[in-house]
């Protein structure tokens, strides 16, 4: 691992369960970094006029399959579902949403995230938590239940530069 991608998860973890600043997903990912001493989404996006919308830019951009520990992920209109061959089934997704990883991919395409202002049903939506957000489709099957798993829209992987 990087010595940035470490300082940076170092970070995110030591917030975990705490508010940081004020509680909205971007800034727990600009505050890491900046306590890191890389470079800033706000050093780094083109847009500032429309910057609160704008598609963030977290350092160098890499392929989902290399994310590591460290990296930041930028969601837009991202979204998944799962459906069991039982008839269960279950959605979430963000619109514009900023997480940091704090693992690799599963086998499942899935990485462990820490995040605040998560849309779930969180009480406090602006501590940090973590869960686990699939980068891609996948099936599996547990206790006799199949179950197919797609997602739609983007999210771009960056690791953190100087």
């Amino acid at each position: 691992m990087s010595g940035l991608r470490e300082k940076v998860l170092s970070y995110v973890s030591g917030k975990k369960g705490q508010q940081d600043g004020n509680g909205e997903c971007w800034t727990l990912a600009e505050n890491a970094l900046k306590s890191a001493g890389a470079k800033t989404s706000w050093e780094l996006t083109p847009n500032k006029k429309n910057f609160g919308s704008a598609d963030y830019v977290w350092g160098k951009k890499i392929a989902k399959a290399d994310v590591a520990a460290g990296d930041i992920l930028q969601f837009k209109d991202y979204s998944w579902r799962v459906d069991g061959s039982d008839g269960s089934w279950q959605t979430m997704g963000y619109g514009h949403h900023t997480s940091v990883a704090i693992g690799q991919l599963n086998g499942l395409g899935t990485v462990r995230v820490l995040h605040q202002n998560v849309p779930d049903d969180n009480p406090n939506k602006k501590l940090v938590v973590e869960n686990g957000v699939p980068l891609r489709d996948a099936t599996w099957t547990s206790e006799g239940v199949t179950y197919t798993l797609k997602v739609k829209g983007t999210v771009s992987v960056y690791t953190p530069i100087k």
